[in-house]
């Protein structure tokens, strides 16, 4: 993000600056698909070592970008005040932005996990893969019912909600 948000910007400029940043972590996400992608679980159990240990580099990389990613987004996220904005608007939505608040937690400490793993280089590797693929759905659904609720929020501030 170019320039940091603060709970003073109006909401809609917030909501729509997280909303890119959500756009922008497609990136990482996308080469972390695409690594897993390229090892079949059949194929992961019959590596050479050599071939295992850069895979799991080449994992661990790509794990610490999305952690380094997301540490920064959800820290604009949190620092933007959004998640009060949200229950402020409607407060039938407090309980919904608590729990997404909540995820972020979750979501840094699965991606810490997976990457030490990674680094690690033992245990089972399509089992490593299957975690990370999870990891990838769990922050894909949180980030899709953050757009839901920060599209929502605009809409209802500019008046073109339902």
């Amino acid at each position: 993000m170019a320039t940091p948000l603060s709970p003073l910007d109006p909401a809609p400029r917030r909501a729509r600056a997280i909303l890119d940043e959500h756009r922008s972590l497609g990136a990482s996400v996308a080469s972390l698909t695409q690594a897993l992608d390229a090892a079949s679980a059949p194929a992961l159990q019959g590596w050479q070592p050599a071939a295992r240990a850069t895979w799991l580099a080449g994992l661990a990389h790509r794990l610490a970008d999305l952690r380094a990613k997301l540490a920064g987004h959800f820290e604009s996220e949190e620092r933007a005040g959004l998640y009060e904005d949200l229950a402020e608007a409607d407060p039938g939505r407090a309980r919904g932005a608590q729990r997404l608040l909540g995820e972020h937690e979750q979501l840094r400490h699965g991606v810490e996990r997976l990457q030490a793993e990674a680094e690690a280089g033992c245990g089972d590797l399509a089992g490593l893969a299957d975690r990370v693929r999870g990891l990838l759905r769990d922050l894909e659904h949180h980030e899709a019912r953050e757009n839901e609720a920060l599209t929502r929020a605009v809409a209802d501030d500019l008046g073109v909600g339902d």
